[in-house]
């Protein structure tokens, strides 16, 4: 699922937060919890696209075991409706992810990427090169992948193969 739509379904928990708790900090943490989520897929990115080494999905925030965490802190902080509302909007996102997403049914678990090894071909339906053609071709933020993936390689004196200037290479 994309970062603007993310957006959207986080803006929309943290108003139903906002509104039951009175609490308008709730906006922002689920819209804050809800995005941000996906840095985590920097490293895996950083690691295929820079790299050019085998491609993973270790994605550490993108995992249902952090469901168990967060309840535990809502709980400890006295139901605090700014955790609730971030606890509500990381599931969100994990949801959304495994809907939209062409992973296997257990690929949310990140013990069961870990003991498929976090390879891509194990864990997701498609192959790497989908994916990195994804994220290239994405409206608002391929301009910005492609400039990035430049600008590192660059610094890592990796040059795309002839001919694939604004696309990535595995």
């Amino acid at each position: 699922m994309s970062p603007p739509a993310h957006a959207v379904v986080s803006v929309a928990i943290g108003g139903a937060t906002w509104a039951v708790t009175r609490s308008p900090g709730a906006v922002a943490v689920a819209l804050l919890v809800g995005v941000l989520i996906d840095l985590d897929h920097l490293p895996d990115y950083y690691h295929t696209l820079v790299l050019g080494r085998r491609p993973r999905l270790w994605l550490v925030l993108h995992s249902y075991e952090g469901v168990v965490p967060g309840t535990l802190a809502a709980y400890l902080s006295g139901w605090n409706p700014l955790v609730i509302a971030g606890l509500a909007a990381f599931l969100a996102h994990i949801l959304c992810d495994q809907v939209a997403n062409p992973v296997r049914p257990l690929g949310y678990f990140f013990t069961y990427r870990a003991l498929k090894g976090f390879r891509v071909e194990e864990l997701s339906y498609v192959n790497a090169r989908a994916m990195e053609g994804a994220l290239v071709r994405d409206p608002l933020l391929g301009w910005l992948a492609r400039w990035t993936l430049r600008t590192l390689r660059r610094l890592h004196g990796r040059r795309p193969a002839p001919g694939r200037e604004e696309a990535p290479t595995l």
